[in-house]
């Protein structure tokens, strides 16, 4: 699991890994994306939570799991 602070950052690591988009998914306030390379998965998703941990500033976080299919 890694953490960006901005979206272009985590969509070009996963172009850096070869991984093609797949679906997005908008919920609410949930947002998340879908990536895949091969069998290899990866959700990129939005939580509003502390930007590091050694301050107090808030902001958009997106997290990056991956897993096997």
């Amino acid at each position: 699991m890694q953490t960006f602070t901005c979206e272009t950052q985590a969509v070009e690591y996963l172009n850096k890994l070869n991984f093609s988009f797949v679906e997005e998914i908008s919920h609410k306030e949930t947002r998340a994306k879908i990536y895949r390379k091969g069998r290899l998965r990866a959700l990129l998703k939005t939580e509003f939570g502390f930007l590091n941990k050694h301050s107090m500033d808030m902001g958009t976080l997106y997290i990056l799991d991956t897993w096997q299919y």
